[in-house]
């Protein structure tokens, strides 16, 4: 059997920015001849992106162009696909012109600020047949294989509860002061919109049961803290099956305080629990606590009592590697899937980005969060 060979290099436009999307694909085990150029750089101005060409010191040498506009760069013909990583309140018409211009896209999350706008531009990539993809980092990382195959497993037993945290003590009043498009309105800021899109990956990845309707949504019930500005400080949203009351979540959101360091996602089985590290986005260790039967569960509320044959904590340490942030991860996903000419990845399908952003219009709507027309249209 002969070896994989070469293919020619992805080549991408940086719209925004974008971090380690052209790490060397050897420095993290790829095999299979993927590879990745970038060849134009967008932002506001020239200077602005030539300003942030200069920070990847692996392009020293290399042909790259510089636009002062981002339809400039997704007409450039040596483009393939874009990497749109702009404020999330241009991702629609950003993502529409390069869809438009026969660009595949690779968009930062959230994919819009509504469903009605993600929609529509699945609709478009469809009709122009481009590929499309959501960048949620975190499902490509190798911690977040080893979580989800130590769930599946049936270490803990049956899944019946998550907890999923992002909270962050992000200053807010200076924030505010120094008019960051994180609190204000009128960039769709606050925090389900913002971090909520990792408290959602989390339950969507290792409790799929709990969205057990091809076109419903789980029942959601959502509370807030609204900031005098008019955004959502915290934000809870309790996800209960409705097939199954025994299976439910918790997705909590917030811009005031900070998540615990040792459990920013919390799994609850009948036979044990596993706690995911801090940060909820990039986590480097994950802990399974368990007891060998249900009934050693039960004992442990009845009775206040620790079965001293009850099974030892286990750790689990993933470092990264240098240098590798994730970016470069779901890089080679869009890679392999344009090469074997798929419009979409199974690991970050088209539903589950649709069903992200269902979930957090009904959570808008529960908790009084309307950004308005213009940030909500298909203009």
């Amino acid at each position: 059997m002969g070896s994989l060979q070469p293919v020619a290099p992805l080549r991408w436009a940086v719209i925004g920015t974008g971090s380690d999307l052209v790490t060397n694909p050897a420095l993290r085990g790829v095999k299979d001849g993927t590879s990745h150029s970038i060849v134009a750089f967008a932002s506001r101005t020239a200077e602005k992106a030539q300003e942030f060409a200069s920070r990847f010191p692996e392009l020293k040498g290399s042909r790259y162009s510089c636009y002062g506009t981002y339809a400039a760069a997704l007409k450039d013909p040596n483009v393939d696909v874009a990497y749109i990583g702009t404020p999330h309140t241009q991702h629609f018409s950003n993502a529409r012109e390069a869809i438009c211009s026969g660009k595949h896209v690779l968009l930062e999350k959230p994919a819009t600020v509504t469903a009605e706008q993600t929609e529509y531009l699945l609709d478009l990539a469809a009709k122009h047949k481009v590929f499309f993809m959501e960048a949620v980092w975190t499902r490509f990382h190798p911690i977040t294989k080893q979580i989800q195959e130590t769930v599946q497993s049936g270490l803990i037993g049956e899944v019946r509860h998550m907890n999923t945290n992002f909270c962050m003590d992000c200053g807010v009043e200076q924030k505010l002061a120094e008019g960051h498009r994180l609190v204000s309105r009128n960039t769709a800021g606050g925090s389900i919109l913002d971090v909520g899109p990792y408290t959602f990956l989390w339950v969507s990845l290792l409790f799929p049961a709990l969205f057990d309707s091809d076109s419903a949504l789980p029942d959601i019930k959502a509370s807030a803290a609204m900031h005098q500005s008019g955004i959502d400080l915290t934000t809870q949203v309790l996800l209960s099956s409705r097939q199954n009351p025994y299976l439910t979540a918790t997705m909590t959101t917030s811009l005031a305080r900070m998540t615990p360091l040792t459990s920013c996602v919390e799994v609850v089985g009948t036979k044990g629990t596993i706690n995911v590290d801090w940060p909820p986005f990039r986590p480097e260790g994950f802990t399974v606590t368990r007891w060998k039967t249900e009934e050693e569960a039960i004992s442990l509320v009845f009775d206040g009592t620790v079965p001293k044959d009850r099974t030892t904590i286990e750790r689990f340490e993933v470092p990264h590697a240098d240098g590798i942030n994730g970016l470069s991860w779901e890089a080679d996903e869009v890679a392999r899937c344009i090469r074997d000419g798929k419009q979409q990845s199974d690991i970050v399908s088209w539903k589950d980005t649709l069903t992200q952003m269902k979930l957090f219009d009904e959570v808008r709507k529960q908790i009084g969060l309307d950004y308005g027309e213009e940030l909500q249209s298909l203009q």
